[in-house]
């Protein structure tokens, strides 16, 4: 997957991801794991819906994460356990809620 249609494109780039089979468990691969994957995921989105700094908040990445996982062959969507505080060191987080 592009990192700049990730970065510029956000709405090309989320809608591939939903057109292309398997292209989830890429995300996953690429990004290392489910943690940094949702960021990803969750940033694109926020830039699409606020139009804002992209700066996901931890609500946005457990939803993503969510998202991300029923969408994994054989992958529980319960990751919430996954994604606790300790876990998201060193991802950029925003405390302003979007606007959606």
């Amino acid at each position: 997957m592009s990192h700049w249609q990730e970065t510029e494109r956000p709405h090309e780039w989320l809608r591939a991801l939903d057109e292309r089979a398997g292209a989830y468990a890429e995300l996953v691969r690429e990004s290392g794991n489910l943690a940094l994957a949702a960021y990803r995921f969750a940033r694109a989105k926020r830039r699409v819906l606020d139009g804002g700094d992209g700066i996901p908040t931890l609500r946005e990445l457990r939803a993503a994460a969510t998202t991300i996982a029923s969408r994994l062959p054989g992958s529980s969507p319960d990751v919430l356990p996954l994604l606790a505080p300790d876990d998201e060191q060193g991802l950029c987080m925003s405390e302003r809620p979007s606007r959606h």
